[in-house]
């Protein structure tokens, strides 16, 4: 089978009121998959409901058809669902601007492959804006994909440690 089609993908962001798990789907490129999984977490939850969030993220995660990439990706749709992320976040902590949800925030890209989940760290390079300037592949966090979830929360968690502010 290929590889492609045993990928796995979300997201991990967190400031200090939230964290917030997101299943992501694709191909070779990856985005927010409406049709996934979104959690809400407390910043003080415990590692096994984070673990097992991102396990659930994971499990919802798919791989495109090559028929449905176009509408997938299209700029508009893509846009319209970043759009709805950060009014729902918005509202629910109500940030009176857009500044006050992203400050602070650390951002994980997480994948699922070749039996390992891999937790990548990101530098936070300005407002709404990640990159993996500063980060090297030992900050990323390695765990196999049969681990507990609480495991996979403690991992989660560290890999959130690594993330670098401006």
């Amino acid at each position: 089978m290929n590889e492609l089609i045993q990928k796995k993908w979300a997201a991990i962001y967190a400031n200090d009121e939230f964290i917030c798990v997101q299943t992501c789907s694709g191909l070779r490129r990856t985005a927010s998959d409406p049709e996934g999984k979104l959690f809400i977490l407390r910043p003080e939850s415990e590692p096994q409901e984070l673990g097992q969030a991102l396990q659930e993220a994971l499990s919802a995660s798919r791989v495109l058809k090559p028929e449905e990439i176009g509408s997938f990706f299209d700029t508009t749709a893509v846009e319209h669902r970043y759009e709805e992320w950060v009014s729902t976040l918005m509202q629910k902590f109500e940030y009176p601007a857009r500044q006050n949800l992203f400050k602070k925030m650390k951002h994980c890209q997480v994948d699922n492959s070749n039996g390992e989940i891999y937790i990548r760290p990101t530098f936070h390079e300005k407002s709404e804006a990640w990159s993996g300037k500063g980060i090297e592949k030992t900050d990323y966090v390695v765990i196999a994909e049969n681990a507990s979830a609480h495991e996979l929360g403690k991992a989660a968690l560290l890999a959130l440690s690594r993330c670098i502010s401006r």
